[in-house]
């Protein structure tokens, strides 16, 4: 591994490993915890959301320190990846600090500073992943620890509420200095990884893939929760090859994602067999019938036309008809006998079963539009800030 090529075992790195350690907790499960607190009350909002700061506290650090660790930086200049990726974040810089003092617009200003937090969180992660000691026990238990009392919590949430969604956003009527759902679902995806690459026992990982499974459902962030499905998927196959206790584990993790999808899919699997099932017509009894004025028969009760030379007006009774005015009227009316009711909407992490409904996907097919036509006027100078012309516009 990269981060095992790259210890060394100088006394010196202990202090960076130790603010490695802290700035990981912080930027992930304490994000999640403080976000919590504020957004129930138990503490006041600072430190501006709180990952910005500590990136940058975290970059300072390692810089502060980095001439105590001159050996540890020959040794990583060395390798072609970590160089290549120091000279990636060096010219994003330089780019960016450019278009800065040439261009002008207030979009600059805006897209400079996006542009320059986005290579200190780059800078800072990545420092963090190469000094992370991933045998600390501390790391292992802290994060464990964090991971218990959000299950734990989550858990009592839905049983004291009967609801499976978790926004702490809009929960708690405080949308301004509260992390959207998010920000939570990346501090626990991070967490689950993390926790699954350094607890190697069976029985630990089954306990993270299927607590993260119904944590990341909860918190209704659909890229996490598909993202942490196909990795723990991955692992089960991987480790099954030799264990095959993991392919049971694999059948389990399926059954408990179906579980959670039952509440959203039953209801439309049953208006799928309803609109299926064949439609018996039901006709009066020829006895009960009625002679018309010309000598037919119909049912008794029916209106006859009192001026044969003005018909009734004719009703469109075609189904494309039928659907265009029951798109366009909204009716509260439960649905007439023998019609079943429309299907409920689907949960924000099944929407990917009905994109055309979703309106996050439209959203991003506009935005892709966009960045497409910025992509085709300018192929090789690109547009700076064009992102923020698009919120803009």
């Amino acid at each position: 591994m990269l981060t095992d090529y790259l210890q060394i075992s100088d006394q010196g790195l202990k202090i960076p490993q130790t603010v490695a350690v802290t700035s990981f907790f912080l930027l992930f499960p304490g994000y999640l915890f403080y976000h919590q607190s504020v957004a129930m009350g138990l503490i006041p909002p600072f430190a501006a959301g709180l990952f910005g700061y500590v990136a940058l506290a975290t970059l300072a650090a390692f810089l502060a320190l980095l001439p105590w660790n001159t050996d540890w930086l020959k040794k990583i200049t060395r390798n072609r990846y970590v160089l290549w990726v120091l000279v990636f974040l060096c010219y994003t810089s330089v780019w960016t600090i450019a278009h800065y003092l040439v261009l002008s617009g207030d979009y600059i200003t805006k897209a400079s500073v996006q542009s320059l937090q986005t290579v200190i969180f780059w800078s800072c992660l990545f420092l963090v992943g190469l000094l992370l000691p991933l045998e600390s026990r501390a790391l292992r238990w802290s994060f464990f620890i964090s991971l218990v009392a959000v299950l734990g919590y989550l858990l009592y949430f839905v049983a004291s509420t009967d609801n499976t969604m978790y926004n702490a956003h809009r929960l708690y009527g405080n949308t301004e200095d509260v992390s959207t759902y998010q920000g939570f679902a990346r501090s626990v995806l991070i967490t689950l990884l993390l926790l699954m690459a350094v607890f190697d026992s069976f029985r630990a990982r089954a306990f993270f893939m299927l607590g993260g499974v119904f944590i990341l459902f909860l918190l209704i962030s659909r890229s996490d929760f598909y993202a942490f499905l196909a990795i723990s998927a991955v692992l089960c196959i991987v480790y099954g090859v030799k264990q095959p206790k993991y392919f049971v584990l694999l059948l389990v993790f399926c059954l408990e994602v179906v579980l959670l999808a039952a509440p959203d899919l039953a209801p439309r699997i049953g208006v799928f067999l309803e609109t299926r099932a064949p439609e018996k017509a039901i006709q009066t009894p020829a006895a009960d019938r009625l002679p018309g004025d010309d000598g037919t028969l119909q049912a008794p009760g029916k209106p006859v036309a009192a001026d044969a030379a003005e018909p009734a007006p004719a009703r469109d009774i075609s189904p494309a008809a039928g659907h265009s005015a029951a798109a366009t009227v909204q009716d509260d009316t439960p649905p007439a006998p023998g019609k079943s009711a429309a299907p409920p909407r689907l949960s924000r992490q099944f929407e990917v079963l009905d994109v055309a409904s979703s309106k996050s996907w439209a959203g991003r097919l506009a935005l892709q539009k966009k960045a497409l036509g910025q992509i085709a006027e300018n192929p090789l100078m690109g547009k700076f800030g064009g992102h923020v012309l698009t919120e803009d516009t």
